[in-house]
């Protein structure tokens, strides 16, 4: 099991997303120091619900690829626990939906659930502090999709790649955190994709929220401090560490992740 926080842990707030939230924090979201966020810390972001390759995939096909297994939470809420058991102690009791109004996902540890039996319990990766944060849950509050892609993001080389099964789908320039605020190091996944109302501005048309937190930043403009992948209005810092964490990509290129890849997708990222 993963490292866990002390006390409960609880995300909930309102349906409609501001730029406060967006990313649930935009940490990473000024462009550099000199360029604090916008002003405004109002405008409303849409959510959406992130590709759609899961929905009609055929399973044989996605068991062939293998990949993660992704949970949907069915009800309200779900309370995740320390031990498979009703009686340990809780890790985090998060909402569904979420705090941005999109639905709840959480990864699966292991990849494959073949065989066990619907009041089994699984262990799942937490959006909460510390990073890399697991708990348990019951397998009849989840419903269970197959998702054969991950993205991974080299901060060295400013790279990012997506790859389906072991075919890599797509490679692109990156810019990431700054050494003072720089883009946590760790295995994380994709909880929510929200659109700024303005797709030329700084976030770009898209920006993907993900599990992970910054590991030097407690809180940013009026959020927690999640971690995102957005576009930018800036392409010519791309390749350099200029933000305060997120790592940023061309518009063309969220927009194409924004139409493909679905929540729950796993971001690997290493120095």
């Amino acid at each position: 099991m993963g490292s866990r926080p002390p006390g409960r842990h609880r995300r909930s707030g309102p349906v409609v997303a501001t730029i406060a939230t967006l990313v649930v924090g935009a940490v990473a979201c000024a462009p550099d120091p000199d360029r604090p966020p916008p002003g405004a810390l109002s405008f409303d972001a849409q959510v959406t619900f992130g590709g759609s390759f899961d929905q009609d995939a055929d399973p044989d096909e996605l068991e062939a690829l293998g990949g993660v297994i992704v949970g949907h939470v069915l009800g309200p809420s779900i309370v995740a626990n320390e031990e498979p058991s009703a009686d340990s102690p809780s890790v985090a009791e998060l909402d569904n939906p979420t705090d941005v109004g999109g639905p709840l996902v959480l990864q699966l540890v292991d990849e494959e659930v073949a065989g066990l039996s619907s009041d089994a319990w699984v262990e799942v990766y937490l959006p909460v502090r510390p990073n890399g944060t697991t708990g348990w849950v019951r397998l009849d509050e989840l419903s269970l999709s197959r998702n054969p892609f991950r993205i991974e993001i080299d901060t060295g080389d400013h790279l990012l790649e997506v790859w389906r099964g072991d075919r890599r789908w797509l490679s692109t320039t990156v810019a990431i955190g700054t050494g003072a605020t720089p883009t946590p190091i760790g295995e994380f996944y994709i909880i929510e994709l929200l659109q700024p109302p303005d797709p030329g501005g700084l976030y770009g048309p898209f920006a993907f929220g993900l599990s992970g937190f910054s590991e030097t930043l407690q809180s940013f403009a009026g959020g927690d401090g999640v971690i995102g992948i957005h576009g930018t209005d800036e392409p010519e810092a791309l390749g350099t560490d200029v933000s305060h964490g997120c790592v940023r990509v061309r518009n063309d290129v969220i927009t194409e992740l924004a139409g493909i890849i679905p929540l729950g997708t796993p971001v690997v990222i290493t120095t």
